[in-house]
Parts: structure tokens; C-alpha cells; sequence
């Protein structure tokens, strides 16, 4: 470097120094005051929030604080933060009062703004210090050149990688590009984008793709919660990662119910009465089995909506989930106004289906029926909150079991299954299908073990109008030199 470009660069420097890094600490603490009224807002924002975004040092802490309470799954409120500032011992530079401040701001109207501006702030401060680094290191003789660059550039990638608010913008050729990389995987007999759920209803469509949402709707005492877990475990065997959210049943009762039909033993007996040596022999031999499954359940999160969501979101982060189980909805709204409760109930469907479409998972939501007069059957139009809930839905499908109402003297199904006696049985009817169409399926119910299964037999094949398929898989219409790719 000459001395006239020394000089140029000092007096550059100079000029930089006696400048503000950009920040703006109203901002900053529009941001931190919306989520601790409002801790949903923290999802749609982990991924690019950081410290780094913050430019004072108080708000640094207070992010640090409300991240570390969120992301146990904890409420973030303005005790809950002291309390945990108090316990990190970072009361030197945080003290009761930032808190309290902080936490009076509130700007939900213009929250994702903000965001983006203080992370903005943030890359640029960012930024700054990498030149400011490279440029000292350039004039440290006894450093490598390439070194100091190719570290730079790491750095200043490292920056323009970080997720913008307005990130998922899918253009054409990468749109082509996704259907391409589908077809092949489905061809090697690879799918990533389904889950299977070991039930026909599902899988016989090629599961449930990654990003929707299934309804499960019955009468009371239908046997909701039994499919579900029924559902969870199938897929837990798999090797994928399940959470299961129950409102209204503890761990014991739902792994008694998991591990009954195995072990032979009774869910009721196994939690309430002394087992034969044998009984128990059976009991242990089933927990062996299962022990390792990636099955978990949330006992601490199901008091509240918005903390429900945050668990899905840990633990996706965390523990790799890609399905969770709501069981069930009705359960978070007691209000007793039916126009607000639907409300509600379609506002919570509607943000399970964005934080599936978001994080790439699935969700399984059950959901009361109300009866109509004298109908013993289950419609669609039962749902409670039923026009929204099936607007945000991808499925929907309701269990029609009467045998668990005796008193309604039902012994026949409707439709093809009009011949089939009730006793041992149910009809699995798909009245939304997204991609996977209508359909009703005949399953097995052991009461006993509380467990749906599938039934031998052709009971519910149909026929389509799907082209036949080669031993590849591709339909024999086709030539497969005639393909694209």
C-alpha cells in the first residue's frame, strides 16, 4: 500500500470511527417488549433473530433471557425474565428495571418490520467489524494473504446467509427442479416429502405429506385418542421422531393403552390392580420393545395454545420431530360462546397448518363432533367450528364406531359398508382429501385393548382410473424414452 493510499484509508477510518454503528434502540425494544406480552411472535422469528441483531448491551440480555425461557418451553413474561436474569447472575448489567422498561414496549402492528430492521443493523455492524479486522491483518506482514481473505470471505458469506423475514420466494426452475428430485425419489421407491401412518386411509394415497395438517373428528368416547396413539406409534417404528399432546390422559394411562395389546394385558388392570408373575413377564417384555422408540409426550405444555406451539418448535429443533399430536382442540377453549369458540378453533387450525408448512413436519389434530338432532353418523358438518376447520385442513376424517353408543340401537354403517355389522368394527371416512381424495375404510376395533387395526381381506380395495404400472413404476401408456428426465 503507498502512503497516498495509507493516508486515504486513515482518513477513512477516522471518518468511520467518529461515526454511530447503526442501531436503533427503540427498535430493539419494540421487538423484546412484543414477545414477552406475546411469546407466539417469537416463532415466526427464531431463525434470524440473534444477539448480534441487538445493539445495547441490556437488550442483548433480555434476548438472551426470553430465547433461553421460550426455548425450554417456558413462559417469557416480565417475572419469568428477572427471575432468570437473577439466576444467570446477570443482574451487573441487567437489572429489574431495563426489564420493566423493556417489557412496556409493544409494537405487534409493526413487529416483522422491526425484526427486519435491527437485524439489518445488525449485518451491518457485523460487517464492519470483519473489514475492520481484514484491514488490520492485511498490514500484519507475518500473516498469510490468502489466510486473511478466504477467512473474510467465509465471514461475509456467513452474513449473507442469514434468513430474511421475506425468505421463500420459490422460482420456476428450482420449482421444476423439486418435482424432478420427487419423481426420482418415488421411483427408487425413496419418499421424503410422506409420512406413513401405517393405517390404509393415509398411506394407500402415499401417506401425508410433509406440511399438512389431518383433522381426526368423532362423537365422544369414539376411540379419537386410541387411533392417534395407535397412528404414533406406527410412525415412531419407522424411526421418525412423534410428539403427542394430551389434554386429557397422562403418560402412564397413554403408554398402558401402547403397551396393553402387546403385553396381553389390560390397559385398566395394568394401572389399577397386582399382575400375575406372568402378566408382569408380558408387561416387561413389551416395555423392551418400545423402550427406544423416538416417541415423546408433553405434559407441561398443554395448558396453553401458544405454548403447545413452542414445544412443537423445540422439539423439532431439537429432537428432529417431524409429526406431532394435538388431542385434542376443544380442549383449549372454554369460553362457552359458540361464535367465539369457532373462531378460535379455526385461528389455532390455521396456525398448526403455518407452523407445518413452515418447519416441513406434520400435524395430527383430533376434534369433538357435535350431534345433529338424531343423527347417529358422523358429518362433516359436526366439527365444532366445522366451515373453518375443514378450510384449513388438508383432511379430514371422522370415526364412525356406534358400537360405542349401544343406546342408539345402530347396527349397520352407511354406504358400501351397509352389510357389515357394527360389532368389532369401524368405518374410517375421508370427507376432505387433499391430494389423496374422498374414501370410507373399514378397521378393526379391539375394545379391549383400545387399538384400531387393519382387516384382512379386499374389504376395501376399489377400482380406479389410474393407468397401470411397469415393473419401475412408470404407467405402461408411456414410453420412458418419451420422459423429460
Amino acid at each position: 500500500m503507498s502512503d497516498k493510499d495509507k493516508n486515504k484509508f486513515d482518513e477513512s477510518l477516522n471518518l468511520m470511527l467518529q461515526r454511530q454503528m447503526p442501531n436503533s434502540i427503540e427498535l430493539e425494544r419494540n421487538v423484546l417488549g412484543t414477545i414477552i406480552r406475546k411469546n407466539e411472535y417469537y416463532g415466526n422469528v427464531e431463525d434470524i433473530l440473534s444477539e448480534d441483531a441487538f445493539y445495547a448491551v441490556p437488550n442483548k440480555m433480555i434476548y438472551r433471557c426470553v430465547r433461553h425461557l421460550l426455548e425450554e418451553g417456558k413462559v417469557a413474561d416480565v417475572n419469568a425474565v428477572i427471575a432468570t436474569a437473577k439466576e444467570n447472575r446477570k443482574t451487573s448489567v441487567l437489572t429489574e428495571f431495563d426489564i420493566i422498561e423493556c417489557a412496556a414496549y409493544n409494537s405487534p402492528n409493526t413487529f416483522l418490520q422491526d425484526v427486519d430492521t435491527i437485524v439489518d443493523y445488525g449485518k451491518r455492524r457485523e460487517a464492519w467489524k470483519t473489514f475492520m479486522l481484514a484491514a488490520n491483518s492485511v498490514l500484519t506482514l507475518t500473516e498469510d494473504a490468502n489466510d486473511i481473505i478466504n477467512a473474510t470471505k467465509d465471514k461475509i458469506d456467513e452474513l449473507s446467509n442469514i434468513s430474511n423475514i421475506n425468505d421463500g420466494i420459490v422460482d420456476a426452475k428450482e420449482g421444476i427442479e423439486r418435482i424432478k428430485k420427487q419423481v426420482k425419489e418415488n421411483l427408487d421407491g425413496v419418499n421424503n416429502a410422506t409420512i406413513k401412518t401405517g393405517f390404509m386411509f393415509t398411506d394407500e394415497k402415499g401417506g401425508l405429506r410433509l406440511g399438512s395438517i389431518l383433522v381426526i373428528g368423532a362423537f365422544t368416547s369414539y376411540g379419537k385418542s386410541s387411533l392417534a396413539m395407535n397412528m404414533a406409534i406406527n410412525v415412531a417404528k419407522s424411526g421418525i421422531p412423534v410428539v403427542y399432546y394430551s389434554m386429557e390422559m397422562g403418560t402412564i394411562e397413554l403408554w398402558s393403552r401402547v403397551l396393553s395389546k402387546t403385553a396381553g394385558v389390560n390397559a385398566n388392570k395394568m394401572m389399577n390392580f397386582p399382575l400375575k408373575i406372568e402378566e408382569r413377564r408380558s408387561v416387561d417384555i413389551a416395555c423392551e420393545k418400545f423402550a427406544n422408540l423416538p416417541l415423546y409426550i408433553d405434559e407441561k405444555s398443554t395448558t396453553k395454545f401458544s405454548k403447545m406451539m413452542r414445544s412443537v418448535r423445540m422439539l423439532v429443533k431439537k429432537r428432529g420431530v417431524k409429526m406431532f399430536f394435538v388431542d385434542y382442540l376443544q380442549i383449549f377453549v372454554q369460553n362457552g360462546v359458540k361464535e367465539k369458540e369457532e373462531s378460535a378453533l379455526s385461528s389455532m387450525v390455521r396456525e398448526c397448518k403455518n407452523l407445518c408448512r413452515e418447519l416441513g413436519i406434520v400435524g395430527v389434530i383430533l376434534s369433538q363432533l357435535r350431534r345433529n338432532g338424531e343423527e347417529k353418523h358422523p358429518s362433516i358438518e359436526m366439527l365444532r367450528g366445522s366451515g373453518q376447520i375443514e378450510e384449513s385442513a388438508d383432511s379430514v376424517m371422522l370415526i364412525d364406531r356406534p358400537e360405542a353408543r349401544p343406546d342408539w340401537k345402530v347396527d349397520k354403517f352407511l354406504g358400501k359398508f351397509s352389510e357389515v355389522d357394527i360389532k368389532g368394527k369401524a368405518v374410517l371416512n375421508v370427507v376432505k382429501g387433499r391430494n389423496t381424495g374422498l374414501g370410507a375404510y373399514l378397521v378393526g376395533f379391539d375394545q379391549e385393548y383400545t387399538t384400531f387395526y387393519e382387516l384382512d381381506g379386499d374389504t376395501n380395495k376399489e377400482n380406479t382410473d389410474m393407468p397401470t404400472h411397469d415393473d419401475n413404476g412408470v404407467p405402461s401408456m408411456i414410453n420412458e424414452s418419451d420422459l423429460p428426465f
